[in-house]
């Protein structure tokens, strides 16, 4: 995990550790089945040993935590969201 997060902060895509380049890397990390013997094991019910699938959960809920937080930031919450969503004009577009 160490070699993964120094990875993640010297990616030249990045300007800094970010946590999009710890996913990438953890994406790296379990293609490497042949290298690393934990990554062989079966996926088991409940998503246990599925690799693929903690990434994309870790994946969703970071966006799901960036999402939350720019709203806050902007002064919006679910609820103006779902109650503005059967009209034309979307909360973005409101003034006020």
């Amino acid at each position: 995990m160490t070699l993964l997060l120094m990875n993640a902060a010297q990616s030249a895509k990045w300007k800094c550790v970010s946590p999009f380049a710890v996913l990438e890397e953890l994406e790296e990390l379990v293609r490497a089945v042949s290298v690393y013997e934990f990554l062989r094991q079966e996926p088991m019910p409940g998503g246990f040993h599925d690799n693929g699938q903690f990434i994309t959960q870790v994946h969703d809920r970071l966006i799901e935590r960036i999402d939350d937080e720019v709203r806050t930031s902007m002064g919006w919450s679910m609820s103006d969201v779902i109650s503005n969503s059967s009209n034309a004009t979307s909360p973005r577009c409101r003034v006020g």
